[in-house]
């Protein structure tokens, strides 16, 4: 292929990762649109905007992985069938991957058992991809291309990794600005007096027990917003060993409730010492330990999955591949999940693959 100028450079020698579905009559179909693309094991780029794909001011281009776990993080059919893709022409190159002009499937694998595909879909594709290696050890496959062999995390190391950012945090806190820290002290001083007055009158009511009810309802209300997310990022970390996004921790849910609590607690305890009231010692040590080891937990799962959201690859479903070419795409029609899940990925269409280029004979 022949490199555009002003666009990216072409790229010889460098291969990524892809997932597939397979149609019915064993053909290659792509995630995001049901089409011919993929059928002959190679695809071409072209982009609906009329400029030659993939361009820097644009998203389109072949879009593929550099990283196992990304691939199935992102893709479920990737726990079925993984390809490795020789990219050619013009290629953009992202975060976690490439945006490539073309690209040609080299390897295949596939799982075995009741969660891989069906057999005779199996054999289709090795009809269908002459010249195609098939695989049914990921390891071995991935092994021949050292530089898509992601690196080895192992869960205790993850783990390790963030005990390491939780101590370290530990041991070099950072402090609030002063700005921050003169608008806790102006509303712990003004929260303060507003409960002198109100103490004055009701004298049999300690402020600091109130404070630290309410401060307690904020933490209950910090436990159930960690709840939220921290189990489920969890299991998935057990399960697969790599750590998937964080939506809801990285806004710090726990941090920004205990500077209210907290807030709460100090005017307690000052207007409570102020009037000659009972301090309940206990019960506000506990409450601040309980806090601390939230806090403690929320810096944890922070340093685990330090991505605060996952990066879009792909088109959305069902979108168009160019406005410029419709040849063999149709909308995605989505069946129930039982029947998807009795065709182990297997798309009920069919596919009728372009016909291949004729050889061209000398004079």
């Amino acid at each position: 292929m022949t490199s555009l100028e002003g666009g990216p450079e072409p790229v010889v020698g460098l291969f990524a990762l892809r997932t597939f579905r397979v149609s019915a009559n064993g053909y290659l179909l792509p995630l995001s649109f049901t089409g011919a693309d993929w059928a002959r094991g190679t695809c071409i780029a072209r982009c609906g905007r009329g400029h030659a794909a993939p361009a820097d001011g644009c998203t389109c281009g072949i879009y593929s992985l550099r990283d196992l776990r990304d691939l199935r993080l992102q893709y479920w059919s990737a726990r079925r069938l993984v390809t490795v893709v020789a990219l050619e022409g013009q290629t953009v190159e992202g975060s976690k991957g490439w945006r490539s002009q073309a690209g040609r499937v080299v390897d295949v694998w596939t799982a075995d058992g009741r969660h891989g595909l069906p057999t005779e879909q199996v054999e289709l594709l090795r009809q269908h991809l002459p010249g195609v290696r098939f695989h049914t050890d990921l390891d071995r496959m991935l092994a021949a291309y050292p530089e898509l062999v992601p690196a080895r995390r192992p869960r205790s190391a993850a783990f390790a990794r963030a005990t390491r950012s939780w101590w370290s945090s530990l041991t070099r806190p950072r402090l609030p600005g002063a700005r921050r820290a003169g608008l806790w002290a102006a509303a712990v001083a003004v929260l303060t007096a507003v409960l002198c007055v109100l103490a004055a009158g009701a004298a049999a009511v300690s402020a600091a027990v109130v404070m630290a009810q309410l401060a307690a309802v904020l933490l209950v209300l910090a436990v159930v917003v960690m709840l939220c997310e921290s189990p489920t990022h969890m299991i998935a970390l057990l399960a697969t060993g790599a750590s998937p996004p964080l939506l809801i921790t990285p806004r710090r849910p726990a941090l920004r409730l205990w500077r209210p609590a907290s807030a709460l607690l100090a005017a307690g305890t000052a207007a409570s010492a102020l009037m000659g009231q009972s301090i309940p010692a206990a019960g506000i040590s506990t409450s601040v330990a309980l806090w601390a080891l939230l806090l403690g937990i929320e810096r944890f799962m922070l340093a685990l999955a330090p991505s605060s959201a996952p990066t879009p690859l792909g088109a959305a479903r069902g979108a168009h591949p160019g406005l410029s070419d419709r040849r063999d795409w149709t909308p995605e029609r989505l069946t129930s999940g039982e029947r998807r899940r009795g065709r182990r990925g297997v798309v009920p269409v069919l596919i009728t693959p372009p016909p291949p280029p004729s050889p061209t004979t000398g004079a």
